[in-house]
Order: structure tokens, then C-alpha cells, then sequence
């Protein structure tokens, strides 16, 4: 006979068998609980994964998550390479301009680790925008013939831009591109070193709030449609697929409280994204949160390997096999509504 002592009483082992098997399931879940860390940036389109960490649905799902907060996707990216996190979210282009050149996003002498695309999280045509002061004569896009234009080059806003001036019939050898970082727009546009900018929201309105000028942003073109891919090491996604599939079923939760319960969701956004509640609002209902990998997908990422054959490959490049980066195996799984291609 076994027992433990407590208070004079000796507990026999009938009652532990009883304790051990009412404890066995937390027991469980608390070993099947897993480390994963997931690289997020302040924007609006991660917001599934803010919700799934404020509501506890990574760890009702057995994971032990910590959200790696990055200042832009391509970080995040250059995190998940180097093994720093797990999962990572990215705008489409710089993933196009990486199958171009393999090691863009670690510039290393080797091609970069081999990523896989598991999920797009969301479609919007309106969160990107072109910014311009307004005394320096640009009152509509036209106007930004002969001007200089702030941007990151290698970003979904490089791209924007090339779609947007196609659009609006300006001539994009008559435009000076600007590369900057964030933090340095403001002082150019004070400045006179560029005349315009253009960057996604929610850092777009910020940057406007905070310049001395006055600014206008100039009319948009509904003809791009950003999405936002989570991307994992295939290493990762083939040998962890119970991990994969399990972070999923989290931001599937969460996308049904993002559809449902939008005042929540704005505080709890405005929180963690460090902007008020009223832009919150206004930028959710500029997007269509739903976890896919569809046509779409492969349609935008097409039209973007396009662009960049025709500006900086002369034609001479053809377009890559972008089912090879799609890995949907997982989304498949807890969403088959969500995987849909053409056959």
C-alpha cells in the first residue's frame, strides 16, 4: 500500500488512483503544450494573430505562443530564416522579388532555407495610399510627374506604386523614387527630399499626422489587392505539421471573432497596435479577413512577377512556378473551403 501523509491523515492509494486520473488531462495538455514563436509587425493585417493570443486560442490549441513583434515583414522573415521564429508574416512582393533572387532575404553566398506559403489571411484594394504635400503644386496624381517620391523599395509599396502610376496614365521614368525607412519619411517630406510618399496603413496615416506641412492623399486605384501571407521554414512544415496545423486552427478561431464581434476586436487592436480606435475601424473596413490559399494567390503574386520582369529584368525572365512555395496541406485539413484552385 502506497500513501502520502498530510495533517496527520495518511491518504492511501485508492485516492491517489482517483487524484491521478481526475489530473491525468491537464497533465497531458500541459506536456503537449508547445514553444512556437511567431514574427508579427503593427499592422492591421496580423490581426488574426493578435486575437488569437489576447483570446487564448494558441493555447487552447496547445500552444505556447510568444508574438515576436518585428518593424516590418521582411524582419519577420529574416527571423523565421535564421531559425529566431516559427512562423512569419509578410506582404506578397518581397516573396516574389526572393524567387527571383534566392538570397534576398539573407544575402548570404547561399540561397536562403526553402520557406513554404500556408495561409493568406486576408484581401483589401484600399490600405496602401500615395501621400503628397500639397505646396508642391501636386493636387492629383498626374501632378507627381517631375517629383520625388519616398518609398521601400522592396516592399508591397514599390509595388503599389508601379500599379498605381500605370493606373493613373503617369510616366514612371519622370518620377524619383526615394528609398527610405519609415522612420525617415517625415523629415524628407519636411524637407524638400521628397515631395510624396507612399506606405501601407496603419504607419501611412501616422506618418501624415506627424508632418509639419500640409499633405493631401491623392486619389487611390482599386486595381491592387494586398494580401498577407504566413510563411514557414519547409523543413518546419513537413516535420511539424501537428504544429502547423494546430496555429491554424487558432487564427480559424479568430477570424470567426474578427467576422463577428468587430467592437472587440477594435480594442483589441487599437491596444496592440498602438493607434486609436477610430482608424482601427476605419482600416477593418477596408479588408476581408479569411484565411485561404486560392486563385487569388497565385494571381496577385503572378502580376507582381510580371512587374518585375518588365522593370528590372528586360523581359528576359520568365515567370516562376509559384505552386512550388505553396504548402496547403495543413489549411486543407481545417478549412477545405479555404484551399481552391483552378485545375
Amino acid at each position: 500500500m502506497f500513501g502520502i501523509v498530510t495533517h496527520g491523515f495518511k491518504i492511501g492509494g485508492p485516492f491517489l488512483l482517483v487524484l491521478s486520473l481526475l489530473f491525468a488531462g491537464d497533465f497531458a495538455a500541459a506536456a503537449e503544450s508547445a514553444k512556437v514563436r511567431i514574427g508579427v509587425t503593427r499592422y492591421i493585417g496580423d490581426a488574426h494573430n493578435y486575437i488569437a493570443q489576447q483570446k487564448g486560442l494558441f493555447k487552447k490549441h496547445g500552444l505556447d505562443a510568444e508574438l515576436v513583434l518585428n518593424k516590418t515583414g521582411i524582419e519577420n522573415v529574416q527571423k523565421l530564416l535564421r531559425g529566431e521564429v516559427d512562423f512569419a508574416m509578410i506582404l506578397p512582393t518581397p516573396i516574389v522579388i526572393n524567387s527571383f533572387k534566392p538570397n534576398s532575404f539573407l544575402r548570404g553566398a547561399e540561397p536562403d532555407p526553402e520557406y513554404a506559403v500556408i495561409a493568406n489571411l486576408m484581401q483589401s484594394d484600399s490600405l496602401n495610399s500615395v501621400t503628397a504635400a500639397t505646396d508642391r503644386g501636386i493636387k492629383t496624381p498626374k501632378d507627381l510627374e517631375g517629383k520625388k517620391l519616398a518609398l521601400l523599395v522592396g516592399t508591397g509599396s514599390e509595388y503599389y506604386w508601379y500599379s498605381y502610376a500605370d493606373y493613373h496614365d503617369i510616366d514612371h521614368d519622370n518620377v524619383r523614387i526615394v528609398d527610405a525607412k519609415i522612420k525617415d519619411i517625415r523629415g524628407l517630406i519636411e524637407t524638400g527630399a521628397a515631395d510624396a510618399y507612399t506606405l501601407w496603413e496603419p504607419v501611412s496615416t501616422t506618418v501624415r499626422k506627424q508632418i509639419s506641412v500640409p499633405t493631401l492623399e491623392l486619389p487611390a486605384q482599386r486595381l491592387y489587392a494586398s494580401g498577407r501571407f504566413v510563411i514557414v521554414r519547409r523543413d518546419f512544415a513537413e516535420k511539424r505539421t501537428d504544429l502547423v496545423e494546430r496555429y491554424l486552427e487558432a487564427l480559424l478561431e479568430a477570424e470567426s471573432i474578427l467576422q463577428q464581434d468587430f467592437e472587440e476586436t477594435t480594442r483589441i487592436m487599437s491596444r496592440q497596435i498602438n493607434i486609436s480606435e477610430e482608424d482601427v475601424r476605419l482600416m477593418q473596413e477596408k479588408i476581408t479577413f479569411n484565411l485561404a490559399l486560392d486563385e487569388s494567390v497565385l494571381f496577385n503574386v503572378t502580376e507582381q512577377a510580371k512587374w518585375l520582369i518588365r522593370t528590372r529584368y528586360n523581359g528576359e525572365k520568365s515567370i516562376p512556378d509559384y505552386r512550388t512555395i505553396l504548402f496547403e496541406g495543413p489549411l486543407a485539413k481545417i478549412k477545405p473551403g479555404g484551399v481552391n484552385f483552378l485545375k
